[in-house]
């Protein structure tokens, strides 16, 4: 069930026919009406009376939804077209001399055919092909043929495969002609492999984005009834790929969704690929909940971004998802919501690997009895930076109630509008003192391993006493071998040193140290002798190809200190560079 009114609304349907039920009209103004926006592509309407193409925008007045339940029906005819899109216009009321407060509700379904699902066995190949009960797997291994071979062979030199590989294999279906779904994934070296479609009379490249270990449905359209797949190796090195199909069903003829012979990918969306807490998964839909069998938001923080603490000032207990091998870009989805929690506003994040982003929360449902809430079908876009990103469902309060979230329709929309960073390893290449190689951070700290600071002085000056005006021991990581330009570095303390005056952080740049932190700035108190700082984002630049960081005792060996880095990465639009003047130094 879907809400009009004066704000508008957005739709991103696929491929296909859609009908449309409209009722309840409540108005004030007999003069509104509604419209209905297209945005690129094609698209087409039927009010009883065939099929009409349309471009633009579709009007109806207020009388065509008063009454008995209306009907009427779009197809979307290329995959370029969006309905009711917001950046060029929106479904709404023009604007008249009245005040209007329209108000319709509306449904929509899909009436594409009954899909007809094929025998995945039944397939004709040459190379390594394996058939199993779930899936059939084309493979590049040591049984696989030269692309000489194939083109001779298999297509009986109707293709040329020199472009793409050296080798591989291939494998063929005989079916109905028209648009077919492809469920499948990749196993091994696929990030070496080229996957081909063969529509039965021309190839046609996947895009490598679509290519990854999580499992995926294209659709392809077939223009004979003879079709496959060709899984090359693009060099000479020995990779082993597995191209796994665990489904193949036919839609319907071409004319229905109009692709010529090329293929849509991720209509249904990108599979999460691991979870945590009370998650269940189905295709490309995930339920998440923050009820029974979730987790405490430090396993959370963990498991997430390598942080405990992390997720303590969002909430208290959830559940999470992560999905992997992603190219970086722009992705939408689809989420729902439904609430039994009374008292708290349970929540919907996102988290990037650069900042954790509110996707919504039970605050903003609808109540529709009196221990239930409900929002339904809301599109959410987030930018993915790195190859990764994990959705999280976290209880804001306490264990009582529960909230289910569903995930649907997870996949790739457009490119960034900047360039995204590149992030380095982060452990250092010089170590000197306690550093800590954990998973999700580094630590630089003054501990038990520390070493003293005329060790330290005389390798960052050459001269043992030089630095010994800041402090009596501690630790030192350097990160050599840097492209100058700017660098991100994501941070915070931690530190059971209870003197607020002691222990310091710097960052040494140019032969000068700069202070970062101090022990003051752990501020959190998260137990009766540990404190820690919020997470802090910083961007120093890089002149000498290094970033250096060193962490100092002030004054004796009592109580810890660590600086933790979660991630360096070079950015390409720098804001806010640390600008602090050097410190100096007493001898």
């Amino acid at each position: 069930m879907y809400t009009i009114n004066t704000d508008g609304l957005e739709l991103n349907l696929g491929l296909g026919e859609y009908k449309f039920n409209f009722w309840d009209f409540q108005t004030p103004d007999s003069l509104d009406t509604i419209s209905i926006e297209l945005q690129g592509g094609a698209a087409s309407y039927n009010l009883g009376n065939g099929w009409q193409s349309f471009s633009e925008s579709l009007e109806f007045d207020r009388e065509y939804f008063v009454g008995e339940v209306n009907q009427f029906k779009i197809r979307i005819d290329s995959p370029e077209a969006t309905l009711f899109t917001r950046t060029t216009g929106e479904l709404e009321y023009p604007d008249d001399d009245l005040a209007s407060n329209g108000v319709i509700e509306f449904s929509y379904e899909s009436i594409l055919p009954e899909p007809v699902a094929y025998p995945l066995e039944e397939i004709n190949f040459m190379g390594s092909v394996v058939l199993r009960d779930y899936c059939t797997e084309l493979r590049t291994d040591r049984y696989e043929f030269s692309v000489e071979q194939l083109e001779d062979q298999f297509f009986q030199n109707a293709v040329d495969l020199s472009p793409y590989g050296v080798s591989g294999s291939a494998g063929l279906w005989n079916t109905n002609s028209g648009v077919h779904k492809l469920t499948f994934d990749m196993r091994g070296d696929y990030d070496q492999a080229n996957l081909l479609f063969w529509n039965g009379q021309e190839l046609v490249e996947i895009n490598p984005v679509h290519i990854s270990n999580s499992t995926i449905s294209i659709y392809v359209d077939a223009l004979s009834d003879q079709w496959g797949f060709v899984l090359l190796d693009s060099n000479d090195a020995s990779n082993d790929t597995d191209l796994r199909i665990s489904g193949i069903e036919w839609l319907g003829d071409s004319s229905q969704f109009n692709l010529n012979g090329g293929y849509l990918a991720n209509l249904t969306g990108i599979t999460p690929t691991d979870s945590i807490g009370n998650a269940k998964i189905e295709g490309d839909s995930v339920t998440l909940t923050t009820g029974k069998y979730d987790r405490a938001a430090s396993s959370l923080g963990q498991w997430t971004m390598g942080d405990k603490e992390y997720l303590k000032n969002f909430g208290t207990e959830g559940t999470a998802v992560t999905f992997t091998d992603l190219e970086s870009g722009i992705y939408s989805f689809d989420w729902s919501m439904y609430s039994s929690d009374r008292d708290n506003h349970d929540a919907l994040y996102a988290w990037n690997g650069k900042e954790l982003t509110k996707i919504g929360e039970r605050a903003s449902a609808q109540q529709i009895s009196s221990a239930r809430w409900v929002q339904e079908n809301i599109t959410a876009t987030v930018d993915v930076v790195y190859d990764y990103l994990t959705i999280i469902a976290l209880d804001e309060v306490d264990k009582r109630g529960t909230t289910d979230f569903t995930i649907e329709n997870f996949q790739y929309s457009e490119q960034l509008d900047y360039t995204p960073p590149e992030p380095i390893n982060i452990n250092p290449d010089i170590q000197t003192g306690d550093i800590n190689l954990r998973e999700g951070y580094t630590g630089i700290a003054t501990g038990g391993g520390d070493r003293a600071i005329s060790t330290i002085s005389e390798q960052l000056t050459g001269n043992r006493d030089e630095l010994t005006g800041l402090g009596t021991e501690g630790s030192y990581g350097s990160w050599i071998g840097l492209e100058n330009g700017y660098y991100e570095v994501t941070w915070s303390l931690y530190t059971s040193e209870n003197d607020l005056d002691r222990d310091a952080i710097y960052w040494w740049h140019d032969d000068q140290a700069y202070l970062l932190a101090e022990r003051e700035d752990a501020n959190i108190q998260t137990s009766r002798t540990r404190a820690v700082s919020d997470r802090n984002t910083t961007v120093f630049e890089v002149t000498d190809n290094q970033l250096s960081f060193f962490v100092l005792d002030e004054f004796d060996k009592s109580g810890t200190t660590e600086l933790r880095i979660y991630g360096i990465e070079k950015v390409f639009e720098p804001v806010d560079v640390f600008d602090m003047p050097p410190v100096e130094i007493m001898v």
